[in-house]
């Protein structure tokens, strides 16, 4: 595909090239011995290419050709697979991450926290699996006021929450 691109882009541009020589040629006799010369340089720079083209169709290796339509179905459900397990994983992770920016500015939200940064994990199903809350503030008690908005905003039970000492 490449190939044919590179192909196009020459000639394209053998085209342009001939356009602007064309409208330099002075008219007269030298002007149709030039055009013979660029038409037949055009010529052989399409007929050469299209010439090689049955050998580069066969040392392509999109799709074995020898492989049977089974093992080329199975071939691309695989890759189909592994791309939707690279896109999952891609979501989870940015998931995780819009989370635990949320519950860490849910966090700062309670007087008296100074900083407050989380980590989420989900469950396959996406929802809060664990979430480990740290939090700096001078008084004790306001993580756990901070721990308990969190467990009431987002349904999740105490015990998948952690909540520890921002160093």
């Amino acid at each position: 595909m490449e190939r044919l691109l590179q192909i196009v882009c020459s000639l394209i541009l053998l085209l342009l090239l001939y356009s602007l020589l064309e409208m330099m040629l002075p008219p007269g006799s030298l002007a149709r011995f030039v055009r013979l010369v660029m038409g037949l340089t055009l010529l052989a720079a399409v007929t050469v290419p299209l010439g090689r083209l049955p050998s580069l169709i066969e040392k392509a290796e999109l799709v074995p050709a020898a492989a049977p339509l089974q093992e080329q179905g199975e071939l691309y459900a695989e890759q189909g697979e592994e791309i939707g397990r690279q896109l999952r994983d891609e979501g989870r992770r940015e998931q995780e991450s819009q989370l635990a920016a949320q519950i860490s500015a849910l966090a700062e939200l309670v007087s008296g926290v100074e900083e407050a940064r989380a980590e989420v994990t989900l469950d396959d199903g996406g929802g809060l699996a664990r979430v480990v809350l740290y939090i700096r503030s001078p008084e004790p008690e306001r993580a756990k006021e901070a721990a308990k908005l969190i467990c009431g905003f987002y349904s999740l039970d105490a015990a998948r929450l952690e909540c520890r000492e921002l160093i």
